[in-house]
């Protein structure tokens, strides 16, 4: 039975790959707003400077990390059509053209060693990798079943407890 192909959201990326990123940009952010605000205590075109911060500086910002993020070769891949076939050994991935029954462009092979992190995330299952083309993948909760979804979780703590192992010894 061929599985049906899904889309992964763009903005799902966006979000999973986010606090990584907003963990440097929201501090900038508020030290600079903090010092708009004690400098309009003494000049009130610093307040305008703070105002134009969050309203011209933020948005463009946000902008630029957007496309930053969904815009990466990797994630060019990652945003195509794709069907996922899960064994306990490998998580093979199919990406697929744009087209109405397009053929199969790329495929893409992970040994279930290579599988660092698997959770779940609203609507989408989050699959963190160490494999160099695609770090993090992300699939509809819909396009998985119950026994890809404990293989892939399997091969998550296996790894995590061989780096505690390593790490006590």
């Amino acid at each position: 039975m061929m599985k049906e192909p899904f889309r992964p959201d763009p903005s799902a990326y966006a979000r999973a790959e986010a606090p990584r990123v907003l963990r440097i940009f929201f501090p900038i952010v508020s030290v600079l707003m903090a010092a708009s605000a004690v400098g309009a205590l003494f000049d009130i075109r610093f307040l305008f400077a703070g105002l134009m911060i969050v309203m011209v500086l933020c948005p463009a910002a946000f902008f630029f990390l957007w496309f930053g993020m969904t815009g990466r070769q990797d994630a060019r891949l990652r945003l195509r059509p794709q069907v996922w076939h899960v064994s306990p050994t490998l998580l093979r991935i199919e990406f697929f053209g744009f087209g109405e029954d397009a053929p199969v462009e790329s495929e893409i092979e992970i040994p279930m060693s290579e599988i660092e992190r698997f959770e779940r995330r609203g609507a989408v299952y989050l699959v963190c990798t160490t494999h160099a083309d695609c770090n993090l993948l992300l699939a509809d909760i819909e396009h998985l079943d119950a026994e890809s979804v404990k293989i892939l979780a399997t091969a998550a703590f296996e790894h995590q407890n061989s780096r505690d192992d390593e790490e006590l010894a």
